[in-house]
Formats: structure tokens, sequence, C-alpha cells
């Protein structure tokens, strides 16, 4: 496909800057690793990365691509447990594909407790609501349905008292699967003109509107996982970085800034995840 294309050529550029010694290692970040249905699974970024590769040196090389960034957090183990990804005929997870092939993994993630949505997303929601509201009104009081089922509203959610999105792997997902059908059919109602546009100037904020949502839940998974001494004394943000820089083939954490990680400093790792994550 023409998007393949496009990747391979910019692989290759990589590739070649590797061949040249003007770039030692390259890596990929992508959110689409951690999800349960990825668009490109990991075994197909290291093929096109291999024939990058070989197009660089001219033979079979092992391709330069040795560092991923991918979500991973308390709420959303995907990258750790689903077999999304392929190693000699046999389904594995993202993460166990790296470790295989000694990949330095940087995790970072996308829910994290104590996180609170800025007045510009509630401001950008709250207009979004109004916006389905009135265009409810006009409608005399019709929703549009697709395959039988109405389609995605912000403000039946709210009225219910629900976060339109409760996680960002939920968040990530209805804009993989929900968001493109919902455009098509507010297009094809010519009066959802300042619906689409509102919906378009809030956009942007559904991953930090999700982030908000999740943070009390993040709170309560740490409290039920009850860690012992000593990672029960931390904050429950350093609870959350411990954890993930214990599982195995983590090299790294990305932490929010200004947050302080002094405390986990000479803090051994979790000795058994496994059995953590059982509970």
């Amino acid at each position: 496909t023409l998007q393949e294309e496009a990747v391979l050529a910019d692989l290759h550029v990589l590739e070649t800057r590797v061949a040249q010694g003007t770039l030692q290692a390259y890596g990929l970040a992508t959110d689409d690793l951690a999800s349960p249905t990825p668009m490109r699974p990991l075994h197909d970024w290291l093929t096109l990365a291999a024939t990058a590769a070989e197009q660089a040196w001219g033979r079979k090389k092992r391709p330069a691509l040795k560092i991923l960034l991918a979500p991973l957090d308390v709420l959303d183990w995907t990258l750790l447990c689903a077999p999304t990804t392929q190693h000699r005929e046999t389904a594995v997870s993202p993460l166990e594909l790296a470790a295989r092939l000694g990949l330095w993994v940087l995790v970072a993630p996308r829910a994290v407790p104590g996180t609170t949505a800025s007045p510009l997303s509630l401001q950008a929601l709250g207009l979004l609501a109004e916006a389905e509201a009135t265009w409810h009104a006009q409608q005399q009081g019709q929703w549009p349905h697709l395959a039988g089922q109405p389609v995605f509203s912000v403000l039946k959610l709210l009225q219910a008292g629900q976060p339109p999105w409760p996680t960002p792997q939920a968040a990530a997902l209805w804009q993989q699967q929900v968001w493109p059908p919902l455009a098509k059919v507010l297009a094809n109602f010519p009066n959802a003109s300042p619906l689409r546009a509102q919906w378009y100037a809030t956009l942007p904020y559904v991953p930090e509107l999700a982030r908000a949502a999740a943070a009390p839940v993040v709170l309560a998974a740490l409290q039920r996982l009850a860690l012992p001494a000593p990672w029960a004394a931390l904050p429950p943000e350093l609870q959350q970085v411990a954890l993930l820089a214990s599982v195995p083939g983590v090299g790294a954490v990305v932490v929010p800034p200004g947050l302080a990680c002094q405390p986990l400093l000479g803090l051994p790792d979790y000795p058994d995840i496994g059995a953590l994550l059982a509970r």
C-alpha cells in the first residue's frame, strides 16, 4: 500500500544513515503497539525495517530498530499480556517479542493517579454537550442510528453521570473505531454543521479528558493491589512507576514532568509481578 511504501521509505532513510555511520540506532514510538487490534503489529514493523536494512546495506542485515516506546500502566497491560504479534510462528505480546530480540523498551503510562482535566478541556466538553442538546432539539428529539444503535452521544453519557471516555485505552479505541463512522453520520445532516465544528474543537482534548477520568480508577487499582513495604510507602504515582519498572523487559518508564523520583533510587524491583497481576 501507499502507506507501507511511505513507512519503508522513512525506514530506508534511517538505515542508510546507520550504514553511513551517522546514526547508531533508531526507535519506534506508537500507541498502536498497545492496541488489542494493532493496525501494524510489531513483527510487521520489524519486517519492514529488515527490508529497509537490506536495501541500505545491499545484503541481509539485522535492522538498527532497537528502541520501542509504547503505553503501559496498571489499567492497560496489553503491551505485556496480549499476543498481538508473532515470533517464529508463535503469537506473543509485543513486550515479549521485544525482550526476545533484545530491544530496549520505554513504557509511558497514559493513566496516572492525580491527573486533572484543564479548564479548556472541560469547557470544550461542555460546549460539545450544549451543541448536542441544540441539535437534538432541532431533530425533534430524534438521534441518528447506525446499525440499529444510537450513535455516540457525549450529552447522554454526561447526563447519566458517566465520563464519555473512561480510560485512555478506551479513548484510543474510540478514536480508531467510533469516531470515523460518527463523523460520517453527522456529515449526512446539513443542520449539524455547528455540532461538527464543536466536535472537531473537542477532539484534541479527548486524550486529556480520558486521563483525568481514569485517574481515580488508577488510584483504586493501586489500593486494591495493596503493595507491601517498602513500595507501600510511596505516593500512588511512584507506586505505578515502581511496578512498571519491575516488569521484565521494561528498560525505563517515562514519568510526568515534575514528578520527584528520588524515593525510587535504591528501591529494588518488585519481586513477583506475575503473582501481583494475578490478583
